[in-house]
């Protein structure tokens, strides 16, 4: 709370809901990259369900591991 509050001295009410915008729209890659493959399931090629379940396993996978990187880095460095 501390630190948000620095942050919100610092960068304005303006500065504070660009940088949660911009953190949502980083994030949001996830989403866009499902939409990506979904979308474009008609150009992809032959057997279109089979490549289109790989690449979807490819991006959960990588998800997965980020994730996974992220909530280690929490336990060794004792975030609270």
């Amino acid at each position: 709370m501390q630190d948000v509050q620095s942050a919100h001295t610092q960068l304005g009410s303006l500065g504070m809901l660009l940088l949660v915008l911009r953190a949502y729209s980083m994030g949001a890659g996830t989403y866009t990259g499902i939409e990506a493959v979904s979308n474009g399931i008609p150009m992809l090629r032959e057997p279109k369900v089979k490549t289109a379940k790989k690449a979807m396993m490819y991006m959960a996978l990588s998800l997965a591991f980020m994730v996974f990187g992220l909530m280690i880095g929490y336990v060794l460095y004792r975030v609270q």
